[in-house]
């Protein structure tokens, strides 16, 4: 399995888009969260409990909300209850985002107000939705609470959605 061999060493790699010189480094191999608050010079284990051998997971920081990170499982894994995780303070608690139960890829857009949280934007499965309207682009307002569906999956083509930018 070449899979393995080609992602093995990655990392993922996150800002804080409000806290100067923060980062957030998530080891896919062992589920843990390091953080980083001198631009990378030195860097402490926060959290170790992430889901781990994630292929395609994706780790971002909101944007203009110091603390919070948003952590989606990717494809290449079994449904689950915690295939989306939020934390409000900077990676130390994580709470499960129970709507999904797949989160392939999650991105960012503005709120309905210029001064309201950024809204969060995912391509996923919503659990115990009926198949043909499961699969989509999903946006939420209020930071996970709740979730409308965009779109559907893309035309039934091209249907491996990893990014959202």
């Amino acid at each position: 399995d070449w899979n393995a061999f080609f992602f093995g060493n990655r990392r993922r790699l996150a800002a804080d888009t409000v806290a100067p010189d923060t980062f957030y480094l998530y080891q896919w191999k062992t589920g843990a969260l390091d953080v980083s608050t001198d631009g990378g010079a030195t860097w402490q284990t926060r959290f170790t409990g992430l889901p781990t051998y994630t292929y395609h997971s994706q780790l971002k920081g909101a944007p203009g909300a110091r603390g919070h990170l948003w952590f989606a499982r990717g494809r290449d894994h079994a449904a689950s209850s915690s295939s989306l995780l939020h934390s409000t303070d900077g990676g130390a608690t994580w709470q499960p985002v129970p709507f999904f139960d797949q989160a392939w890829a999650i991105g960012f857009g503005r709120g309905r107000e210029a001064r309201d949280p950024s809204a969060v934007i995912v391509y996923g499965r919503a659990a115990g939705a009926d198949s043909s309207q499961a699969w989509g682009v999903y946006r939420s307002l209020d930071q996970g609470l709740t979730w409308t569906r965009l779109s559907g999956r893309p035309l039934g083509l091209f249907d491996v959605v990893t990014t959202i930018n």
